[in-house]
Order: structure tokens, then C-alpha cells, then sequence
């Protein structure tokens, strides 16, 4: 259920936005209705709530002014600005705010309705790009597993010795995928094993070779700084381990089915992705 905040100075339009619709019906909680700026403002700080619907003109704060102070605090909360036919051109200069959206006095109830839908979309598209971002956060700061002693290993039985050492290098990829010198040799030097060995039980429990984890882990986070954090093309290559900008469009095409470029979110400023 997300959360919902209402603000407007007139009470009797505060008291029909309350009972406008079945918020719960559309996965809206009404938490507060306010009938001034500071206290939307203080709530908004204090409880973060996922919509707020803000009257254009209030005492001690405008709808415009929260607007502002959200945006330069990086807040998450979501405005839609209430206002009046009169303010409306006035309330569209506040674009640079990145206002959700405008309802018009009086309110509409389907136009309302249709806001809401929208807003609880975005909102939830919005925590699964968080939810990614968290996630790719996570591979490039988990820390390596340490290695067990020759003593440990020795008294290990096979089966579990595999999963320790598939685990290790798992780990492993995960935190250098970023290293361009990152491929087997070099796994195998650290881990302490043979290529062989490591290949054949890396397969055996995972399914995947070594070199197919490690394109697996650069991909992934290659979208993600693309369409997440909105990275330049011409910048990711060299974040996921590759030196080459040509060869990494080249393997994010095959691995995708289409060139970093045309990835939804990615900044038009790749080199010449021809291949």
C-alpha cells in the first residue's frame, strides 16, 4: 500500500479530497490532510509518504515551494500540484521540480484516478530500479570469502570442498569483474587451484564456465549503469573490466540483442558501436 499526503488551506476542499474516492481501493493509504505548507512539509521530512497532493497556494509554504524543497533535499515523495485554473500556467513553469502532475480545481474524480494509477506505476518501477541499483551496489563491495587452510581442505569431504571453492570464486568475480585482467589464470593463481580443476567443478555446479559467470556479472552490471544510473556508454566499458569500447558493444550486442545504445535509459554518447 503506498502512502498519501493531501494539502489544501480550504477545509471544505480538504474535506471533499478525503472522501473524493476509495484511496485503499486504488493501493493508496491517506496518512495526513493538512491545511498548510509547513506541516505538509514536516510530514513529508518525518514520514516520507509516496504521493502528495499539494495545493499551488497555502500559508508558510507553497504547493511550489515544497515542490523546490523536495527536489533540492533529493526527497522521494511524489507532488502533484492542486491548483486553480488561474495559477495553472504559473504551476507548469515548475517542471524544473519534476512535479509528477497538475489536478485542476475542482477536482475531477477520474482525472484524479488516473493520476494516482500513474504515480503508483512509476513509483513501482522506481523501486525496482533502487531495488537493481542496491543490487549492483552489492556485487562491487561484498568482500571475498577467505580461503580455508590446507588443514581445512584436507579434512574437507569432496563434496563440500567443491562448494567452498566454487564459492570463493564466485565471490571473487563478483567483486573484480571491474579488473580487465580478471580470467581464469588469474582466478586460479588465487584461489590456489589448477584451471582444470576449477573449470570442471565451476561447471559442475553452476552450469556456467568461468568465462561465461564473468561476461554474466559484467553484463548485468553494464545495464544497470546504463538504464539505472544513466551512465554513458562511453564510460561503462571500462566500469565492467573491458578495455576495448568496440568489443564491449560487440558482446553486450550478442548478449542482449541490441548495442548499448539503444538500451532504454542509455545517454546517446557511445563511441561508433559498429561491429
Amino acid at each position: 500500500m503506498l502512502t498519501l499526503l493531501i494539502a489544501d488551506d480550504e477545509f471544505f476542499i480538504l474535506e471533499r479530497l478525503k472522501r473524493i474516492t476509495d484511496y485503499p481501493a486504488l493501493g493508496y493509504n491517506l496518512t495526513a490532510a493538512v491545511l498548510n505548507g509547513r506541516d505538509a512539509m514536516q510530514i513529508i521530512e518525518e514520514e516520507s509518504p509516496d504521493l502528495a497532493i499539494l495545493d499551488i497556494k497555502m500559508p508558510f509554504l507553497s504547493g511550489l515551494d515544497i515542490a523546490g524543497q523536495i527536489y533540492e533535499k533529493n526527497l522521494k515523495t511524489k507532488v502533484v500540484i492542486l491548483t486553480s485554473y488561474d495559477y495553472f500556467n504559473y504551476a507548469k513553469q515548475a517542471i524544473k521540480y519534476q512535479v509528477f502532475s497538475y489536478l485542476l480545481k475542482p477536482v475531477n474524480v477520474d482525472e484524479l484516478k488516473e493520476i494516482l494509477a500513474d504515480a503508483a506505476r512509476e513509483i513501482g518501477e522506481q523501486r525496482q530500479r533502487d531495488s537493481q541499483l542496491k543490487e549492483y551496489k552489492h556485487l562491487r563491495t561484498e568482500p571475498l570469502l577467505q580461503h580455508l587452510t590446507p588443514q581445512d581442505q584436507a579434512s574437507m569431504d569432496p563434496d563440500n570442498k567443491e562448494t567452498a571453492v566454487t564459492r570463493a570464486v564466485i565471490e571473487m568475480i563478483q567483486s573484480s569483474y571491474g579488473d580487465p585482467r580478471l580470467d581464469l589464470p588469474c582466478i586460479a593463481e588465487k584461489v590456489g587451484y589448477t584451471q582444470n580443476y576449477i573449470s570442471s567443478i565451476f561447471k559442475r555446479n553452476t552450469g556456467l564456465t568461468v568465462v561465461q559467470y564473468i561476461t554474466q556479472c559484467r553484463m548485468n552490471a553494464a545495464n544497470i549503469l546504463l538504464t539505472i544510473q544513466h551512465m554513458p556508454v562511453n564510460q561503462v566499458y571500462s566500469e565492467v573490466g573491458y578495455s576495448n569500447p568496440f568489443y564491449f558493444s560487440k558482446r553486450f550486442k550478442q548478449y542482449f540483442g541490441y548495442s548499448p545504445s539503444e538500451c532504454p535509459g542509455a545517454l546517446a554518447s557511445d563511441p561508433d558501436t559498429k561491429h
